[in-house]
C-alpha cells in the first residue's frame, strides 16, 4: 500500500541499518566513500553485509586492497554460498536474499531497515540524515513502482487474464494482477516487510525462477514491490538512492561524475522526496576521492551547524 511522505510512523529513535552490497570482485571500488560514511554512523546503528561473485577471479598484479582490509567491509562478506549474478536472471534476487537472511539473523538481532546497493552506488549525504529520516518512517518500505501500462491501468477481467497467462504460477502463490507492481530493485526494506519474505521465499521461487514469466519484467525489478504488495505492506513510492534514465537499449541508469555533485546534492535535500544515495558513479580512484572529499566536508560543516538542518 503506496502512501505519502508525511504519513509516518515513528520507528526505534536509533533505528539498526543493514547495508547490503552485491560486487562483482572482492572489494569495494568506492570504498573511500563509504567508510566516510560510515564514521559518521554510531556504531550500534549500522551493519554491512556484502556478497561477492564467485565467478571473480583476481588479478597477479592487482595492486588495489581486498575487502578484508576496507575499513567497514573488512569483516562484511557473508558465508557461502555465493550465487554468479547473471544479468536479467533470478540470480541476482538470490544473491539479495542470502544477504537478507543473514542480516536478519546476524547477532540474534534483525535490522530495522535493508538496504540495496552495487558497487557504483554511492552515498551523498551523513548517516546521521539518513537515520534521522528512517526514525521517523518505521513500518514502511522504500519501493518505486514505474507507472502501470496502458493495459494494467485498465484493469479489470482483460488485465485479470493477460497476467494470469503471462505468469501461471502466481495464483498459487497469492500473486494477483491487482499486485504487479514494477520498478527498479534498488529498494530499502522495512523488517516488517523482510520477514514475511524470508518465510515464504521457497514459494516465491517457484514463479521469478521460472522461465515461463513472460512480459512481466526482470525478476528483480518486480519481485520487491510487487511482493510488498501482495502482503498488505506499506510503502513510499520512491527510493532512497536516486537515478536518472541512462541508455534505453542497455537499461543501465545515468553514468554521474565529480562535476554532477553539487547538484545532486542539492537535489537530495528537497523536502518531499529527499534522496541519501546516488546511482551510478564510475568506479574509479578519482570519483571515489571526490565522494570522500564531498562526504568529509558535510561532517566538518555539521559541527558548526551549517549542514545539520532536520530532516522532517
Amino acid at each position: 500500500m503506496a502512501h505519502s511522505p508525511d504519513a509516518t510512523r515513528p520507528s526505534p529513535p536509533n533505528p539498526l541499518v543493514a547495508f547490503l552490497f552485491t560486487l562483482r570482485r572482492d572489494r569495494h571500488p568506492l570504498n573511500r566513500a563509504w567508510n566516510t560514511f560510515f564514521r559518521s554512523c554510531p556504531q550500534t546503528n549500522y551493519r554491512v553485509h556484502v556478497h561477492s561473485d564467485p565467478a571473480f577471479r583476481a588479478p597477479s598484479n592487482r595492486s588495489q586492497q581486498q575487502l578484508a582490509t576496507q575499513g567497514a567491509f573488512a569483516h562484511a562478506l557473508v558465508p557461502p554460498p555465493y550465487v554468479h549474478i547473471a544479468r536479467f536472471g533470478y540470480t541476482m534476487v538470490q544473491a539479495r536474499m542470502l544477504l537478507l537472511r543473514h542480516a536478519a539473523s546476524a547477532a540474534g538481532q534483525p535490522a530495522d531497515w535493508f538496504l540495496f546497493f552495487s558497487e557504483s552506488d554511492a552515498p551523498i549525504r551523513s548517516c546521521p540524515d539518513l537515520l534521522r529520516y528512517l526514525s521517523r518512517r518505521g513500518g514502511s518500505s522504500f519501493a518505486y513502482a514505474d507507472p502501470p501500462s496502458p493495459q494494467q491501468q485498465q484493469g479489470g477481467a482483460a488485465w485479470a487474464r493477460h497476467f494470469a497467462r503471462a505468469c501461471p504460477p502466481c495464483a498459487a502463490a497469492n500473486i494477483s494482477a491487482v499486485d504487479y507492481r514494477h520498478g527498479p530493485g534498488w529498494v530499502a526494506l522495512h523488517r516488517d516487510q523482510v520477514l514475511p519474505l524470508l518465510e515464504r521465499e521457497a514459494v516465491h521461487a517457484t514463479v521469478f525462477n521460472v522461465t515461463g514469466v513472460d512480459g512481466l519484467g526482470v525478476p528483480d525489478e518486480w519481485y520487491w514491490t510487487t511482493l510488498v504488495q501482495a502482503q498488505g505492506g506499506r510503502r513510499y513510492n520512491h527510493l532512497l538512492t536516486y537515478m536518472q534514465p541512462g541508455d534505453a537499449k542497455t537499461g543501465h541508469s545515468r553514468m554521474f561524475g565529480a562535476t554532477d555533485l553539487p547538484e545532486l546534492i542539492s537535489k537530495a535535500q528537497a523536502r518531499q522526496w529527499p534522496s541519501f544515495f546516488v546511482r551510478k558513479f564510475p568506479t574509479n580512484p578519482q570519483m571515489d576521492q571526490a565522494l570522500a572529499t564531498s562526504l568529509q566536508s558535510m561532517r566538518h560543516s555539521g559541527k558548526n551547524g551549517s549542514m545539520a538542518r532536520k530532516i522532517a
